[in-house]
């Protein structure tokens, strides 16, 4: 499956949650949102620990998409890379082998 499938079943599965719960899906929407925007880090870096955390934890579509927002950051494959082996050291050589769904996704996304 390719990043945008993966994207766009992301956003089924928010549009299924806004359906039964759109109170709860707009609070944790926007708490994610707050969570992930400017702060004491930025963006970029949080973007990073994102994707680290979606390495390590192997969620496909959580790599996916912090991939895509890493990239919207201004992240350097260079600098996802690094992110991953920081993953690896956490969760093992599993973690590092999501490098691949990590690497596709760059592929794809930089392609549009």
């Amino acid at each position: 499956m390719d990043a945008s499938e993966k994207l766009g079943e992301i956003n089924d599965v928010f549009r299924l949650s806004r359906r039964v719960k759109p109170e709860l899906t707009e609070r944790f929407l926007s708490f994610m949102e707050s969570t992930l925007g400017m702060g004491s880090l930025d963006i970029k870096t949080k973007e990073l620990i994102a994707l680290s955390l979606s390495l390590a934890l192997q969620c496909e579509w959580c790599i996916t998409y912090h991939t895509a927002k890493c990239l919207e950051a201004g992240c350097t494959e260079d600098e996802m890379i690094e992110t991953s082996y920081i993953a690896a050291i956490m969760a093992g050589t599993p973690a590092l082998m999501n490098v691949k769904i990590m690497a596709d996704a760059i592929d794809q996304l930089k392609k549009k």
